[in-house]
């Protein structure tokens, strides 16, 4: 890592465990820079929803490109009818 970027990965995490502690062990787990939401198939798109809520307050961005939704990998039209719903 470059100089003075040596604390950002603990920093990282310490954010992301901050923002997301009332939802760990319930029904979303972190492993460094990976968020799992897992839970019933009627309320994952309320959980999800609770997810996106917290990473836009706490700055936290997500690569569309590496996201799987329901256990597909992420295309437009996909991502199109989550949106909907």
């Amino acid at each position: 890592m470059p100089f003075g970027v040596k604390n950002g990965p603990p920093t990282y995490q310490s954010v992301v465990i901050r923002a997301f502690t009332d939802y760990l062990k319930k029904f979303m787990r972190i492993f460094l820079d990976d968020f799992i939401v897992y839970n019933d198939m009627d309320t994952h798109l309320q959980k999800l929803r609770l997810c996106f809520h917290k990473c836009r307050e706490f700055g936290i961005s997500l690569n569309l490109n590496k996201c799987v939704f329901y256990g597909i990998f992420k295309d437009n039209t996909r991502v199109y009818n989550i949106k909907r719903r």
